[in-house]
């Protein structure tokens, strides 16, 4: 059952039907949101008010709005989002090969726990694709509507485990000109001339970065989504944060092994190079090999965390 506040069942003191009690006030609070679910009874026609950061929208409405977002490919529109973040119970591995020209080979290794699979099929309109969780058709083709993109290969197993390949001509045109987030990395060059060979990497990560890119990926439109975020560049503390999402999630497992995913969520990136690494420099990014490196971040702080981390890799 639907509520304005998503797809959580228990609002406010229960009538059976899962919708809060009729004149009831039901407030759930992620970050800076506060987030109101009024279920009008006295009125005859009177609809459900949804309130988010001082704006309120007709329940009808907004329920119709995320209804037609997800009915564009199923939860994959919803899902599809954590192929550049991954969070709430998953685990990723990524790997990113360099080549000397600024072109890039990446694959994403992804499964998600079954508590988000539940949670993320709940959100699915009706006649959708339901328990279709990745859609690899929709993959695909959100990816490859971006200039000098290719997927080489998608594959799904049991609905939650995925495995992306794909190639990009040029990452820093990709960053810059595609998804127009210039300051998410630049290449250091062995010399000015245009073409010259790569000869390292600068990436910046914080959270504004990321919920940019959430912005700019092919299925990150949902409402129903960023509901899970906290509220844009506003302090909010990791342990808060967490105390909230598993909240959201505690009719779908138990508070403790939820708040043992959570903490344990990262994302694994794995970067190779054509040469030998000289410097590494940056949170969480080290050499395990001569021509490779790794970067592990872990989600909670990650969403949570206004500071930027600036890497910076020299091969």
């Amino acid at each position: 059952m639907q509520t304005p506040c998503g797809p959580r069942r228990r609002l406010g003191r229960s009538r059976g039907d899962g919708l809060p009690k009729p004149g009831s006030l039901s407030e759930v609070r992620l970050g800076r949101y506060r987030q109101v679910c009024y279920q009008a009874g006295a009125t005859p026609g009177t609809e459900a008010i949804y309130s988010r950061g001082g704006n309120s929208r007709p329940f009808s409405t907004m329920v119709s709005d995320m209804k037609q977002k997800t009915s564009m490919a199923g939860t994959a529109v919803l899902s599809g989002l954590l192929l550049i973040l991954i969070f709430s119970g998953c685990s990723a591995e990524q790997g990113v090969a360099l080549g000397v020209t600024g072109d890039a080979k990446l694959n994403l290794s992804l499964e998600l726990q079954p508590f988000f699979v539940e949670y993320l099929r709940d959100l699915a309109a009706p006649g959708a694709h339901a328990g279709v969780v990745f859609d690899p058709q929709a993959i695909r083709a959100g990816f490859e509507a971006y200039r000098g993109v290719r997927v080489q290969d998608v594959r799904v197993e049991d609905d939650r485990r995925l495995t992306l390949s794909l190639s990009v001509v040029d990452l820093e045109e990709l960053a810059g000109d595609e998804l127009e987030l210039p300051e998410l990395l630049s290449f250091l060059r062995s010399s000015q001339t245009p073409g010259s060979q790569v000869s390292g990497v600068i990436f910046r990560i914080d959270r504004g970065l990321v919920q940019a890119l959430l912005g700019v990926t092919p299925f990150a439109d949902s409402e129903s989504i960023r509901y899970l975020l906290p509220g844009e560049n506003q302090m909010v503390r990791a342990e808060d944060y967490t105390s909230d999402l598993v909240w959201i999630f505690e009719e779908y497992e138990e508070s403790a092994l939820l708040e043992q995913v959570l903490g344990e969520s990262a994302v694994v990136l794995e970067i190779s190079v054509p040469r030998d690494i000289t410097r590494v420099s940056g949170p969480g990014l080290e050499r395990i090999a001569p021509r490779r490196a790794r970067l592990r971040l872990p989600v909670i702080p990650l969403l949570t965390d206004v500071e930027p981390g600036t890497y910076r890799l020299e091969f």
